[in-house]
């Protein structure tokens, strides 16, 4: 029985990239949303801590850390029965990223609690963390002690825990509104819909971006509810709007070219 009774992973759920801000070093035609694959910070530095708690002196071969990142797709052709055993299928799946850094060598932990800092860098040319019922793109921190015992060498003790990478195209500074005299561009979205006898129409103006800090959709609009009668040249006004709900999607295309 191993002497290890507990191995926790600590540090931020999430690290977040923005675009770089224009520069000199770009060409007069690039815009804000067609800046270089640059981003602000260009990496980022994920520190955490690695707790051990032993129930006695324990001897160790290695402490590991590692940083994975990693995209899977499975796929299944939807316009082909879902249980034919001919249907199209596609599966594949590529490493991101692959780190690995040593905490300890031929070490003996204490009795108790120990904690051992450790520092990753995550680049910024990687892909966001997404999911799908298609399509994973996923990034995971594993922390791996093996034992000095032989016996216990072959079943190293492993934690692991998933960091969350999020990215937006808008500089930081720019998303979060601190430019002096910079709106962030809205657009319009209108629309109506019939119910019976009564017609709704809205029009809202929403930004264009938000930044990553805010957690939260600042909008305005109107909302306009007739009666229709046709039995009238006009419609009546009438007021009776019982609830509004308002969905935020996140949409992400990817294609894959065959060569």
């Amino acid at each position: 029985m191993s002497s290890i009774i507990a191995l926790d992973l600590s540090f931020p759920d999430s690290v977040q990239f923005f675009a770089a801000r224009p520069s000199s070093r770009h060409s007069k035609d690039d815009s804000l949303l067609g800046l270089s694959k640059a981003t602000h910070p260009r990496r980022q530095k994920l520190r955490g801590k690695l707790r051990i708690v032993a129930s006695h002196p324990t001897k160790v071969s290695t402490v590991e850390i590692k940083f994975l990142g990693h995209t899977e797709l499975s796929w299944r052709d939807p316009l082909k029965s879902q249980h034919s055993i001919l249907a199209e299928r596609m599966t594949a799946r590529k490493t991101l990223r692959k780190s690995k850094s040593t905490l300890l060598e031929e070490a003996t932990l204490p009795a108790g609690v120990t904690e051992l800092g450790f520092e990753i860098t995550v680049p910024g040319y990687l892909y966001p963390t997404f999911k799908s019922k298609y399509l994973d793109i996923q990034y995971v921190v594993s922390a791996k002690v093996v034992p000095s015992n032989s016996k216990l060498a072959k079943k190293p003790i492993r934690a692991e825990k998933e960091l969350v990478l999020e990215k937006t195209l808008m500089p930081k500074d720019v998303a979060a509104g601190q430019v002096a005299g910079y709106v962030v561009p809205r657009i319009t979205m209108r629309g109506s819909a019939l119910r019976a006898d009564c017609q709704l129409r809205w029009e809202f103006r929403v930004p264009k971006w938000i930044s990553l800090d805010h957690g939260l959709v600042e909008f305005d609009g109107t909302l306009q509810l007739t009666k229709v009668d046709h039995n009238v040249k006009a419609p009546s006004r009438v007021v009776g709007i019982s609830k509004i709900e308002v969905d935020v999607v996140q949409q992400s295309f990817y294609h894959y070219e065959i060569k």
